[in-house]
């Protein structure tokens, strides 16, 4: 089987670390309140062309060849759901790193110098409007986007057991 991509226009990606998904998700269920809504995306959105080259990159793999979103005869695409250029810019009214965000919980933030997705600056932007109790930003030397080297991967867990 051939292994291809479905290219639609103006459809972009957030490129946020899962761990950091994963540790507000995480101190959301545990402290959350009724009513709170949590942010969690970087603010440089990518094309998915750029999302596949990289995911091949990493993997050391030939990009796929695409196929257009809108000449696809493929009755599976109907289970797409769309998120346009549109929708992701239309969210800069609800941007959060242009105010204080109040948390009632630990948070540990550790970012790549490396990182050629998501600029290390963007990890300080944040601590900067973040309110805690207690906050700590670490900042690997030669760490990439991924962080999934073994030193990486015990920071991480490091990271995740302190704030817990």
């Amino acid at each position: 089987e051939q292994v291809r991509y479905v290219k639609k226009s103006n459809h972009i990606f957030s490129r946020i670390h899962v761990a950091d998904i994963a540790q507000v998700l995480s101190k959301s269920l545990i402290y959350s309140k009724p009513g709170e809504i949590y942010n969690v995306a970087d603010n440089l959105p990518c094309s998915y062309d750029q999302t596949i080259s990289y995911a091949c990159n990493l993997m050391g793999v030939k990009i796929p060849p695409s196929e257009n979103f809108k000449s696809s005869n493929n009755s599976d695409l109907n289970n797409f759901y769309p998120i346009t250029k549109n929708f992701i810019f239309g969210g800069k009214k609800n941007l959060i790193l242009n105010k204080k965000i109040k948390c009632n919980f630990k948070i540990e933030l550790l970012h790549g110098i490396r990182d050629s997705s998501v600029p290390w600056v963007y990890s300080i932007n944040l601590t900067k409007t973040l309110v805690t109790k207690k906050l700590k930003i670490t900042i690997i030397d030669d760490g990439d986007h991924s962080l999934s080297r073994v030193q990486d991967l015990k920071k991480l867990d490091l990271a995740i057991k302190n704030i817990i």
